[in-house]
């Protein structure tokens, strides 16, 4: 019994002994651990080579995979509305944060990309922001060059161009808030700038050649009197204008119950920036009118005329 007891205890110092060994394993296995989760390492899903062909995981690679083992996809699925500005910002977020997580990882060099209803949004998005960009350059170009040569001045073309984009974003800023608060939409659809802008600089450039044009005409019969030929050319094309845009008003208003959203803010839009342009050009130009024409040239026309 003596001998079995030492024995035991023998038995007894050696568990102890290894005990103290699997905690100091323990312990450098937490530290490696927590080493690994704030290294780059971390972020991956490391197998075991063996394990690679383990019928589970193939399942997964086939459902997440193609045959070639190049391409994976991933199906993520936001509760918010797929058309909200909120889940437009969750795809911008994911794929941002995609891209950053993977670079410091093998697959540094892969391209990301995200499909579904959201992302077909922002690439229209994108997409109509580039050619309304360029849209807008070559307009307000080819109108700069065209009011040159018809108003014969380089700050009037200034003047009616600022004015136009000015009632655009004015316009454009007033529809915004009509369909948040009578339509319940947060924010416009991608196209509706587009067309509101062509439309209302189109509209707004004719209106300002036909004005100045008579004002040329009723400076050429009787220079000197600034302010009265400005009137007068504002009485008689105002008329003009003001039947022009009572018709193109009732035209776009016709689409507002046409129930498609695009359509209705267009129409708003360029209803609200034909009714900002009637009133603030025409004061504009008057105000402007002194600054941009010098009358001495005209009357010395005038008085050849009228010695003739």
């Amino acid at each position: 019994m003596s001998s079995q007891l030492n024995q035991l205890e023998a038995g007894l110092n050696q568990a102890v002994s290894g005990l103290d060994k699997v905690q100091n394993g323990i312990s450098e296995v937490q530290s490696y651990l927590s080493e690994l989760k704030n290294s780059p390492a971390g972020n991956q899903l490391n197998i075991p080579r063996n394990e690679l062909n383990n019928s589970d995981l193939v399942t997964s690679y086939n459902i997440y995979m193609n045959k070639d083992r190049q391409l994976t996809q991933l199906s993520v699925v936001l509760k918010a509305d797929p058309n909200s500005h909120t889940a437009a910002k969750t795809v911008k977020q994911l794929e941002k944060d995609v891209k950053a997580q993977i670079k410091a990882t093998s697959l540094s060099k892969a391209k990301v990309a995200i499909g579904g209803q959201t992302s077909q949004n922002l690439a229209l998005e994108t997409l109509s922001q580039g050619d309304f960009t360029r849209t807008a350059m070559i307009m307000i170009i080819g109108i700069g060059i065209a009011l040159l040569f018809f108003t014969r001045s380089v700050l009037q073309p200034m003047v009616i161009i600022a004015t136009l984009v000015g009632t655009y974003y004015t316009a454009i800023n007033l529809t915004a808030l009509i369909a948040q608060h009578f339509f319940h939409e947060r924010m416009l659809t991608w196209n509706a700038p587009f067309f509101t802008f062509i439309m209302l600089v189109a509209l707004g450039v004719d209106y300002s050649i036909f004005l100045m044009m008579r004002y040329r005409d009723e400076e050429l019969v009787d220079p000197g009197n600034q302010v009265k030929h400005i009137l007068q050319a504002a009485t008689v094309i105002g008329t003009v204008v003001m039947s022009a845009i009572i018709i193109l008003s009732g035209t776009f208003a016709a689409l507002i119950p046409s129930g498609v959203m695009t359509l209705i803010q267009v129409a708003i839009a360029v209803i609200l920036g034909l009714m900002i342009l009637v009133t603030v050009l025409p004061i504009i130009m008057s105000a402007y009118v002194k600054l941009t024409y010098d009358s001495r040239v005209n009357r010395g026309i005038g008085i050849k005329n009228n010695t003739k």
